[in-house]
């Protein structure tokens, strides 16, 4: 069948390349360099014609600039203010603009004559009278005066030119200086989990400062090497990791590595895993994964067994479905699958996609490919809009400005912290009334009860077919729906999940203290969960058993830690609360705490509000003037946990902050995941 292809789909930025030129050409017209003017316009003529027969000339420039950026590098962002300035001083040394038409340079630049030096900028018009007029002429309209028109629009490029070349200067120093020093505002969080392009960069991972990862004293290596594994395409399932070898996570095939006995007899039954990034184990190392501890648990059970870790980062069932095919026709089959899913369901339907099986990284494929997801499959409620193309253009030299850096030094050298205290908020944000991913609170957009169900419909399809693919080739499968911190939607699929699929969503009810994040876990988590699977799967294992005295040699799985109690968490709460007023970088790590903290008693429901609006004010209080509104919005915010708090029927089951209207407002959370992002910037948080 002959294949269609969509006409291509523009988005405004696509078209910079060629109102950039064409908005340069109108100036120098107006100034009456039209030679400039036509060559300036015809380069966007044809650029116009590359956008329209589809070339990413906006892609290409900017890869371009990247290019240019990191190859000059250090030495450029010092040279480049120098360079032109001494250029214009040796321009007007020997009289000579090499920028002026051959056919209007005369005998080189002609200042008009003057009675006092002191008036000579005042007077020269530098090349507008012709080379042969008199010296002493000062009469003659345009040729001797700069006047009118011509003469605001000279003043307007001299202008721009001056701020140009100080703004060139401030960003060169401060490139240079991040060369030297390092880059002082890293991400405060990983966005994307699919390395295509073998990137090596790393920054800052906020879970590795969470308490959940304080035991692991290889929480930060770890964050920063899971983002250099690479994954290629795949037909269908969008990815697929490839070979890798680090000090916590290795991977060969489709699989990552997980522990089996050293002994394992070879004809153990063997078990493949999917699911997604909870299943792949992002905070564990390979040996402590779900999918390895079921391996631990199993052996010391005297049942040991091979266990296969086909996780992958953000997948979901349908994707595992057709990995789970494609296995199949290619290696033996293995006794017993098991298919640990949830949370990316979800997801990827509040992405977009309105009961059509997906993933979570469809919206950003079709940006890259089409411009932008189609309407019919766009999200219901659509996150609120990021921020402009020029807002972040702003953001971005601030970041690498030599002034604002020398500022924040300055300001980290002799400035008191401010916010610690209601007062000292109210009263700053008085003064100045002219005016995120936060991971607990909520992300930017909103989950619906309507995107669970059409989440769960989808599940169900998927696991009719994969059920049908476990027949034909005799493989027991085993469905699992997974426990994550839930907030409406997670709770409506909770409980509208159907047979066969187990429901081991309260696996962690109670242990909210082993979560880095919403869903993720380290792993004391990954431990209990396996335990948990274990007690359903054990049955359908079928291997003889180990004599007694080889089961005693075996390590037993690590004791649970206890549950710490609502008062240990609120003390624990309090205690790091008071270190982040002392460090504002600390608030970032902070923030988490918000959706976890539990009240089992009006007591306690006034403890954790209290400490929920200290935050605020701590967060308000590290924003600076222009921030004023994002500031109000904090501290207006605190005033209504109080009274929300005060009329709810609190739940002792349920985070507290996730039962009042607030946790749900979109603009309280934009003001969270602003402020917090200002208070890194400003800080320079790493």
């Amino acid at each position: 069948m002959e294949e269609t292809q969509s006409p291509p789909r523009w988005a405004w930025r696509h078209f910079v390349p060629v109102v950039a030129p064409l908005a340069i050409g109108l100036l120098f017209f107006l100034l009456g360099e039209s030679s400039r003017a036509v060559v300036l316009w015809i380069i966007a003529g044809i650029t116009l014609v590359l956008v329209l027969f589809g070339v990413p000339v906006d892609r290409y420039l900017a890869r371009f600039g990247a290019w240019i950026a990191s190859t000059v590098g250090l030495i450029a962002s010092l040279g480049i203010g120098l360079l032109l300035v001494s250029a214009g001083w040796v321009t007007r040394l020997f009289r000579r603009d090499p920028l002026t038409p051959r056919s209007r340079k005369g005998n080189g630049w002609q200042p008009a004559a003057s009675s006092e030096d002191s008036n000579f900028l005042a007077t020269a018009t530098y090349g507008l009278e012709s080379g042969s007029s008199s010296r002493g002429s000062r009469s003659g309209g345009l040729a001797s005066q700069p006047s009118g028109m011509r003469g605001l629009g000279r003043g307007a490029v001299m202008a721009v030119g001056a701020v140009t070349l100080l703004l060139l200067a401030d960003l060169g120093i401060g490139l240079a200086w991040d060369q030297i020093s390092g880059p002082g505002t890293p991400a405060a969080q990983i966005v994307d989990r699919v390395n295509f392009t073998g990137n090596t960069n790393t920054v800052a991972d906020v879970r590795a400062g969470m308490p959940a990862m304080q035991a692991y004293p290889w929480a930060e290596d770890y964050f920063r090497e899971i983002q250099t594994t690479p994954s290629s395409y795949w037909p269908f399932t969008e990815s697929r990791p490839r070979a890798f070898e680090g000090t916590y996570v290795n991977i060969e095939g489709w699989s990552r590595t997980s522990y089996a006995p050293a002994d394992l007899p070879k004809d153990a039954p063997v078990v493949w895993m999917f699911g997604g990034s909870t299943t792949w184990g992002e905070g564990q190392r390979d040996g402590y994964t779900i999918a390895s501890y079921l391996g631990r648990i199993a052996e010391d059970a005297g049942s040991p067994i091979r266990v296969v870790n086909y996780g992958q980062r953000g997948w979901t069932h349908f994707q595992e479905m057709i990995l789970f095919e494609q296995l199949l026709a290619a290696e033996p089959a293995p006794d017993v699958a098991i298919f640990y899913d949830g949370a990316n369901e979800i997801n990827a339907q509040t992405l977009g996609a309105k009961g059509v099986p997906t993933h979570t990284l469809a919206d950003q494929y079709a940006e890259k490919i089409s411009g932008g997801i189609s309407e019919e499959f766009a999200p219901d409620e659509p996150p609120p809009a990021p921020p402009s193309k020029a807002k972040l253009a702003w953001q971005a030299y601030l970041d690498h400005s030599a002034i604002q850096q020398l500022v924040r030094v300055l300001k980290g050298q002799f400035d008191t912290p401010v916010g610690a205290s209601e007062a000292a908020v109210q009263g700053s944000a008085a003064v100045h009334q002219d005016g995120g991913k936060e991971e607990d609170l909520g992300e930017s957009y909103v989950k619906t009860e309507q995107d669970a169900q059409r989440a769960v419909d989808v599940y169900e399809r998927g696991r009719f077919l994969t059920t049908q693919l476990a027949e034909e080739y005799g493989v027991k499968p085993i469905f699992f729906w997974q426990p994550v911190m839930a907030g409406q939607a997670e709770e409506w699929a909770n409980d509208n999940i159907s047979d066969p699929t187990v429901n081991i969503s309260d696996a962690l009810d109670g242990r909210e203290d082993v979560y880095i994040d919403g869903g993720h876990t380290n792993e004391e988590g990954a431990r209990i969960v396996a335990e948990r699977i274990w007690t359903d799967i054990a049955p359908a294992i079928k291997a003889p058993s180990l004599p007694p005295s080889r089961r005693a040699s075996r390590p037993a799985v690590p004791a649970a830690t206890p549950s710490p109690t609502s008062e240990e968490t609120l003390e624990s709460a309090r205690a790091s609360l008071n270190e982040a007023a002392q460090n504002p970088c600390d608030l970032g790590i902070w923030s988490s705490r918000l959706g976890v903290l539990k009240a089992s008693s009006p007591d306690e429901t006034t403890k954790v509000i209290e400490l929920s609006r200290e935050f605020l004010f701590l967060l308000a209080g590290q924003l600076p003037a222009d921030q004023s509104a994002v500031r109000q919005a904090l501290t207006a915010a605190s005033a209504e946990l109080v009274e929300q708090a005060a009329g709810a029927q609190v739940d002792p089951a349920v985070p507290l902050l996730a039962q009042l209207p607030l946790a749900n407002d979109a603009e309280f959370r934009s003001a969270i995941e602003t402020g917090l992002a200002v208070n890194a910037s400003v800080n320079g948080c790493g």
